[in-house]
């Protein structure tokens, strides 16, 4: 039987529909937003007078998305100051209105509530979130003062610099009363990259029936002074990048054909993004095999529920088609 090889290549590329004569693509950074402009994206309506309607798939589980198109206004703002973290072991400025504020219609029937973190967003990584003002320690008289932020970092190695702070634990508070807890990153873990994040999620809820009116989430940004630059996902040595695959046969991809390594961030995180599709078939995510995917996961990955779908013509000599892409993952 004919066969068929995909050749899995690391450089970037665009990919554009035949009603799209522009698409320039949207930066956001982590945690923010950004509004859609008339340049970035533009169509070729066939005839005059046609009309033109663009869907956004708010909800679609196979494409694995990390943000949202809406036209709603946005209820998590971030302020005009950032955290920081001054050294390895340190605590960030207290997390207030001037790093993250809620914007929303105030009414009696209307109760915003905060959660941070997530069993399926474990954030931060590299830190925790506590309370209060630790306790210094007392300079010795037979030390310098340079030695003192030395012998912290040696307490904290031994799990005694959190006193005179507690770990935040709760669940879901009011989003007035977060603001003014008094909320700190402290770093715990050097060496890390010079990013994390805090994940938290703002719910507006009606208290008349109880539903969830809307519901948001951000990732706050830490700055960690003196740490490593984060560094991108990398290609794996053991993978061969090419996928063998017969004429008409849905051929699934595995970690042994395509994988990347992060130092930083574990496997199961890494999200592989297609810049580049082939030239004829598509990938495809075996819960919808009639529909091409643009980003998939590593877990998917893993489990073998990433696939490449030839094309339906046949041919009579083997040919070779390109996909490219890039890795991502949360830090």
């Amino acid at each position: 039987m004919l066969a068929w090889t995909l050749l899995l290549a690391q450089v970037l590329g665009l990919a554009g529909g035949s009603l799209v004569t522009v698409n320039r693509g949207l930066r956001v950074k982590k945690g923010q937003a950004a509004f859609l402009q008339e340049g970035d994206l533009q169509f070729d309506i066939p005839r005059h007078g046609d009309s033109c309607k663009v869907e956004v798939v708010a909800n679609e589980p196979i494409t694995q998305r990390v943000g949202k198109l809406t036209p709603e206004c946005s209820v998590i703002k971030l302020g005009p100051k950032s955290l920081e973290v001054p050294e390895f072991y340190g605590l960030s400025d207290v997390l207030d209105g001037n790093v993250v504020s809620f914007r929303y219609e105030r009414r009696s029937s209307l109760e915003c509530s905060v959660q941070l973190g997530s069993q399926a967003t474990p954030l931060p990584v590299h830190g925790q979130l506590v309370i209060g003002d630790p306790e210094e320690p007392t300079k010795r008289g037979d030390e310098p003062e340079s030695f003192v932020p030395l012998r912290r970092q040696a307490l904290c190695k031994r799990e005694d610099c959190l006193k005179g702070l507690k770990l935040v634990k709760f669940t879901q508070v009011s989003c007035d009363d977060f603001l003014m807890m008094g909320v700190r990153y402290q770093h715990r873990t050097p060496p890390s990259p010079d990013m994390d994040y805090i994940y938290l999620r703002v719910d507006l809820r009606d208290t008349r029936s109880g539903s969830i009116y809307q519901s948001e989430q951000a990732w706050l940004p830490v700055r960690i002074a003196g740490a490593v630059p984060n560094q991108p996902p990398r290609p794996s040595f053991m993978a061969t990048f090419i996928l063998e695959v017969d004429q008409f046969i849905l051929t699934p991809l595995s970690t042994a054909t395509l994988c990347a390594e992060d130092d930083e961030t574990p496997e199961q995180w890494l999200v592989f993004n297609v810049t580049q599709p082939p030239a004829e078939g598509f990938l495809t995510h075996l819960a919808d095999h009639t529909r091409p995917i643009s980003s998939f996961t590593w877990l998917d990955l893993n489990d073998m529920l990433i696939a490449y779908q030839p094309p339906n013509s046949s041919h009579a000599q083997r040919r070779n088609y390109e996909v490219s892409g890039d890795r991502g993952g949360p830090n």
